[in-house]
């Protein structure tokens, strides 16, 4: 990827790395992946330049879409979805992680858009509340970007469940 200049090659090799998770056949190497490329990520994310910035995140974006692909497969499997939640916060998007802002910001940006691009209506309620960390006693994703506005569109849009949107009392989780 570092030396890679070439705009659709960039892309090409990029969606070639995101792929390596459907080489690993159980779950568990599944997860070393992810997590190996979480680490590395937030490891060398301090040294990569303005002008490769650009084929990193669509590296993180494609790794993202690649992991819900995996839990689409699995059919949205509880146990595979908390699995790939604790990685991200672990990793990512806790805020005690290593995780550079960049990297976060990333992941929670395009985190909505990669969900619905794999799961779309498929994504149950259920699966909803899972995959977005909504859960009891849990540090939500949606909690965590505090962009209430972005949820309501996606609601609007019909990417995310409205029940997903608001929390038990009626208002807005934020």
């Amino acid at each position: 990827m570092w030396v890679q200049d070439e705009p659709l090659l960039q892309e090409e090799l990029a969606r070639t790395i995101s792929q390596l998770i459907h080489v690993v056949n159980t779950p568990e190497a599944q997860h070393l992946f992810v997590q190996t490329f979480w680490q590395t990520m937030n490891r060398e994310w301090t040294g990569i330049d303005q002008l490769r910035l650009d084929k990193y995140c669509m590296l993180i974006r494609l790794v993202l879409r690649q992991c819900f692909e995996v839990l689409k497969r699995d059919g949205w499997e509880e146990s595979r979805i908390t699995r790939f939640l604790d990685v991200l916060m672990k990793e990512v998007l806790h805020p005690e992680s290593r995780s550079p802002d960049g990297v976060k910001f990333h992941c929670i940006d395009v985190y909505l858009d990669e969900l619905s691009k794999v799961g779309g209506k498929e994504v149950s309620d259920v699966s909803s509340h899972q995959l977005l960390g909504l859960r009891a006693g849990g540090t939500g994703l949606q909690r965590l970007c505090r962009q209430p506005v972005r949820w309501e569109r996606e609601a609007e849009a019909g990417t995310v469940s409205p029940a997903v949107v608001e929390h038990e009392s009626g208002q807005p989780v934020i």
